[in-house]
């Protein structure tokens, strides 16, 4: 049996560990019972911090130089240093937090519950805030000197990176109801990648704002208003000239980076974002399916469904794995060729909404 150092570094009650969580109901409401299995792994906790107050939210943990950066509801924001989980510095703001935490070259970014973006060095210090227009539920990003914010009326809005001033303002209507869990952001090449509610993925020039190209991921279908939410969930990933994005009660599709052009589809119900290695593509879907695609083409590879209704987190690879969370704290490792059950490890019984985020050390999630 292979052993994994995928160690969860564990922040209880607002958790660093290897497990994750969908940010909304639907898919399946019966939750299959852990699947006996003959592990092919060993999963292990290296350590866990508690950073604050637990979150519905979902706050996704940092990793920039080997250090983690992680951010609780309660305002905590702590520095915490790879290998061994010393912490090296932690500040409370007096706001509560809805986001976090998201990097630039001078240091740390999170938003707070009131629609004020938060600047802080590398040290902890604070360098500026700035108030956008509602609640930011999206960890603020930095490129080329611009800080993207996405809040959830709809906006996106670039900030000056050395003092928080405002340079650029995009906007839309959001459709009658949307998910909780608003697209992210990723930038490539002068440009900002935005999924929208309502099926939409936007680039965006990020020095000035302007609309590159605008694509639908999904339209929305149905007769009731629930029936046709289609938000982009998780972020885009970018994989050399194309873009991919995957929408709730919608497709997973990928496009020309440049100017928008599909490349392919597929139908799924995502439920947080895609994952990818030199071959595939990963994506959870809203009934507990873990599923990859051919990145030439999108032909199906695998789909996983012992998982079912345990309400998965994004996928991360690490190695030879694809890693998800669950609701119940069990990160769970796939084998990346067959989608087979590889190993499991408990964390602290909270349900994991981000991502794991994969370390030289192994895999750190954070429970909510």
């Amino acid at each position: 049996m292979r052993r994994v150092a995928a160690r969860g570094l564990v922040l209880v009650s607002g958790v660093l560990v290897v497990s994750a969580c969908s940010w909304f109901g639907g898919g399946d409401k019966k939750m299959s019972p852990l699947t006996e299995y003959a592990p092919t792994a060993t999963v292990a906790t290296a350590w866990q911090k508690s950073i604050g107050k637990r979150s519905p939210i979902g706050f996704a943990p940092l990793l920039r130089d080997a250090v983690i950066y992680g951010a609780s509801a309660n305002g905590q924001v702590v520095a915490t240093q790879l290998p061994a989980g010393q912490e090296l510095w932690r500040v409370t703001l007096k706001e509560a937090l809805s986001a976090g935490v998201g990097s630039g070259p001078s240091g740390v970014y999170v938003g707070t519950r009131k629609g004020e973006v938060v600047a802080l060095d590398l040290f902890g210090k604070e360098r500026w805030r700035s108030a956008v227009s509602s609640e930011i539920l999206v960890a603020p990003q930095a490129s080329d000197g611009v800080v993207v914010v996405r809040t959830v009326d709809g906006r996106i809005v670039g900030l000056n990176e050395t003092d928080g001033k405002r340079r650029w303002l995009q906007q839309r209507t959001n459709p009658p109801l949307i998910l909780r869990n608003v697209g992210q952001v990723a930038a490539s090449d002068g440009l900002i990648y935005a999924g929208m509610p309502g099926g939409r993925l936007m680039a965006t020039k990020v020095d000035d704002g302007a609309l590159a190209w605008e694509t639908f991921v999904s339209q929305p279908r149905g007769s009731t208003e629930l029936e046709r939410i289609a938000d982009v969930v998780g972020a885009p990933i970018l994989d050399g000239e194309r873009v991919c994005a995957v929408s709730y009660q919608g497709r997973l599709a990928c496009f020309n980076a440049a100017k928008g052009n599909l490349d392919w589809y597929r139908e799924v119900s995502g439920a947080a974002g895609v994952a990818k290695d030199q071959r595939a593509l990963y994506t959870t879907d809203t009934r507990g399916h873990v599923l990859a695609f051919l990145k030439a083409g999108g032909t199906i590879l695998w789909k996983q469904e012992k998982l079912q209704g345990r309400k998965l987190s994004g996928p991360a690879v690490f190695g030879n794995y694809v890693v998800v969370g669950d609701v119940e704290g069990y990160v769970h490792l796939l084998a990346r060729d067959s989608g087979e059950l590889a190993a499991r490890v408990a964390t602290d019984k909270s349900p994991i909404h981000a991502a794991p985020v994969i370390t030289q050390q192994g895999v750190l999630v954070q429970t909510d």
